[in-house]
Order: C-alpha cells, then structure tokens, then sequence
C-alpha cells in the first residue's frame, strides 16, 4: 500500500467504517489459531471494520511489541 503523506485537515472517521490492513507474520498466526472471521488475501491484506481490528488485535498492540499488522493502514470512507 502506498503512503497517501500526512492529513491535511481534521476528518472524522466511524469505527464503523472499514480499514485495510496487512498483516504480519505475527496476525497471520493469530487468525489461524483464534479462527478470527477474516480473510487476508495472497499478500496479506485484510479490509474489516475498525472496531473489528481492535477487538481481534488490540490487546497485542503495544509499544515494542511484535505487531499483528503493519502500522499504516488505509481508512475507508463509508459516505
């Protein structure tokens, strides 16, 4: 996923709305084993609602850590 560069004003976004992340090796493991409804694509690519992706892999989100996916993700506007 290519970089889109810095927000250029305030937005709002829904936790509703989907996102598209790309999981790690690490998230990869972790929807295997936990079953999780998701299906990433050849290369690792997941779209699901924001709230989705913080109940699946927000306890494993913290500074340092190994991380389930990729830190940029791209937001999906649901207008």
């Amino acid at each position: 996923m290519a970089s889109k560069g810095s927000w250029e004003s305030d937005m709002q976004f829904n936790l509703n709305n989907n996102v598209t992340i790309r999981l790690t090796e690490r998230g990869r493991i972790l929807v295997e084993k936990h079953d999780l409804l998701l299906e990433p694509d050849e290369d690792g690519y997941v779209t699901a609602q924001l709230w989705v992706v913080m109940q699946y892999f927000g306890e494993y989100c913290q500074m340092g850590s190994n991380l389930p996916f990729e830190t940029e993700i791209e937001l999906i506007n649901g207008d």
